[in-house]
């Protein structure tokens, strides 16, 4: 499994700082690895996977995902608003992963799909010369 997202990038794309800094790194990591590994079971509907590279739209997916599930840890409250606010984008975003799975919307990736080995910059021209057997009708 691929990690699409840096515990770095949580601050910056899936919840505010300060909101988890009683959270330790692993369970950043934790949350990040299960967040990717949710994303890969809707990709792999249309891209074989390990991907090697991928949009920043994937890398956001991921944090906002991870997010949800690290306050889910730490004691979400939903009735405190700003809580409701990470499930909803985490929501959305699931949404938007199955819209992908769906081959609704398309992503920018490298995928692990294997270079075609007939490709060496060649023309292959097949042709059909099999002989016809024509008669008069007599």
């Amino acid at each position: 499994m691929t990690r699409y997202a840096a515990v770095s990038d949580l601050a910056s794309l899936g919840i505010v700082a300060a909101s988890v800094g009683g959270v330790s790194t692993a369970a950043k990591e934790a949350a990040l690895d299960s967040a990717s590994s949710l994303a890969d079971g809707y990709l792999s509907r249309q891209y074989t996977l390990p991907l090697t590279a991928w949009a920043d739209a994937l890398k956001e997916c991921v944090c906002c995902i991870a997010a949800e599930t690290i306050l889910n840890v730490a004691g979400h409250n939903p009735a405190a608003g700003r809580d409701d606010i990470t499930s909803v984008r985490a929501d959305r975003w699931r949404a938007w992963l199955a819209s992908v799975a769906d081959g609704r919307v398309s992503l920018a990736v490298t995928d692990a799909t294997p270079a075609d080995a007939s490709d060496d910059g060649h023309t292959v021209v097949a042709t059909y010369t099999a002989k016809r057997n024509w008669s008069r009708g007599r």
